[in-house]
């Protein structure tokens, strides 16, 4: 990739970046963050709907990232959610089982930004299959590495997560519901918490 172009109709705002060149939003530089602890950091993820009780569903790192990072957000985009990495919006993003055109653009755009994208198995090559990304600041990406090497692990050998505690028995049953409850309680603390930080 040379040239990438992520463009949000919705708030009129075009990311871009060439190799080299830098990354831009609506014509202004952009960088990631400089968060250096990953219990500061809001992250953001997505999940393959048609892989739950899969080695892949992303079901693990959800749980981990969890209870290590500020928040972990749902945004539904994985062109935008890289391109807020880019920007400093989101200070990490992972995903499983996407397309190429979900990420090819916005790879370059946090790459440019001052960022490290890979794929999960630590591939600068994340377009190559099985394709997946993981993106973040320089200093937060290897201090995720931990998480997505296991998971790299057991999508190699197509081993189910483990995942113990009552929150995600229920889950299981009430995956959606009890999910969508939880993001929007620790998006609300987060957001607060962020707020006051900066009076």
């Amino acid at each position: 990739m040379t040239l990438g172009v992520v463009y949000d109709p919705v708030r009129q705002e075009c990311f871009s970046a060439e190799l080299g060149e830098g990354a831009h939003l609506n014509g202004k530089p952009i960088h990631v963050s400089s968060y250096e602890k990953l219990v500061d950091c809001m992250l953001s993820t997505g999940f393959p709907g048609n892989k739950w009780g899969e080695p892949d569903d992303n079901l693990h790192d959800f749980y981990h990232f969890s209870l290590a990072a500020q928040t972990v957000r749902r945004l539904g985009s994985a062109a935008l959610d890289l391109t807020y990495v880019a920007a400093g919006r989101l200070d990490g993003f992972w995903e499983k089982s996407v397309h190429d055109w979900d990420i090819a653009a916005a790879g370059l755009i946090v790459h440019e930004a001052g960022g490290v994208a890979t794929n999960i198995f630590g591939s600068s090559d994340y377009l190559k299959e099985p394709i997946s990304i993981a993106a973040a600041n320089p200093i937060i990406h290897p201090r995720s590495w931990k998480c997505w090497r296991k998971s790299a692990w057991n999508i190699v050998n197509k081993k189910p997560p483990v995942i113990t505690g009552g929150f995600f028995y229920i889950g299981s049953i009430w995956r959606n519901k009890l999910f969508t409850l939880f993001r929007v309680d620790v998006q609300i603390i987060y957001t607060m918490g962020r707020s006051q930080s900066t009076q």
